[in-house]
């Protein structure tokens, strides 16, 4: 009998699987981000919203965004979703052939298609001219000049600003400013967001009527810390110069003395105690 795990189809199975785990482990931390409490909000920039606005007979060209640090840390969240192993567009591949044999195939077919299209379209590196806008600068002491767009703008807010200081993102843009990159990422990191928790709840809705299986860990793993943590230690200190234990899972010698905390006061509550009376179950 062969060995199913040996199967070409099964190790491409799993292959997927992963990859669709993975990428779940990730949404469920972009689902946790602040700017994704608010989705109608949140959609509302993934469209990068302005407003024109008039006095004293000049015209003003207004947007409204959150802080920068805010959005950075968003950027930092769904940067990943552009890789090639992790990338929307490998889980929506993996998606299809994970539900190839569904009876609900075409629909998911046509889901995806759709989504891949959209996808495509909006994390390009360049425009595509059916949407955003397209900038262009000259110089009135240089006669320098220059051109780029939304999506190159963006991209050099990612990759120059924020995670590598790319050189070549920032000198490709020269002639805008940090500003102009960052209003040009905005929209583009919040449609990232919008479009990874709509797959989000389309596997999950896919697990819900048997159409994927994946490990539940996928679910339950934490995947933000808590800034407050507190942990029971057991603490021992020995003279300056003693050596590290080699083994920690063996008893310490005598060099090692355990450190005693000190006995709460008569008539106070300890704060281990005051958890249990907090929390009695």
């Amino acid at each position: 009998m062969s060995d199913p795990v040996s199967d070409p189809r099964e190790q491409q199975r799993r292959r997927d699987l992963a990859r669709l785990e993975t990428f779940v482990a990730r949404a469920r931390r972009i689902e946790s981000h602040s700017l994704a409490s608010d989705l109608d909000k949140l959609r509302q920039l993934s469209t990068g919203p302005m407003t024109f606005n008039q006095r004293d007979g000049k015209s003003y060209l207004r947007y409204d965004f959150p802080p920068e640090e805010q959005v950075e840390s968003a950027a930092a969240r769904v940067r990943p979703l552009l890789l090639t192993d992790v990338s929307v567009l490998a889980v929506l591949k993996a998606i299809d052939s994970l539900t190839a044999g569904s009876s609900e195939r075409e629909g998911i077919r046509e889901w995806t298609s759709k989504v891949r299209k959209m996808w495509k379209r909006r994390t390009a590196e360049t425009s595509d001219g059916t949407s955003g806008f397209s900038a262009t600068w000259e110089s009135t002491t240089t006669g320098e000049s220059g051109q780029t767009d939304h999506a190159e703008l963006a991209r050099a807010w990612i990759y120059g600003d924020v995670v590598h200081h790319d050189v070549d993102h920032l000198e490709r843009t020269k002639g805008w400013d940090v500003g102009d990159r960052f209003r040009a990422a905005v929209p583009l990191i919040a449609y990232m967001m919008v479009e990874s928790l709509n797959i989000l709840d389309a596997v999950r809705e896919l697990e819900k009527h048997g159409e994927l299986t994946l490990a539940p860990r996928a679910w339950t793993d934490p995947v933000v810390a808590d800034p407050a943590y507190e942990r029971e230690v057991t603490l021992h200190v020995a003279p300056p110069g003693t050596p590290a234990p080699a083994d920690l899972t063996q008893p310490l010698d005598d060099a090692w003395a355990r450190v005693v905390a000190p006995a709460a006061p008569a008539g106070e509550t300890t704060r281990a105690e005051q958890n249990e009376l907090d929390d009695p179950a």
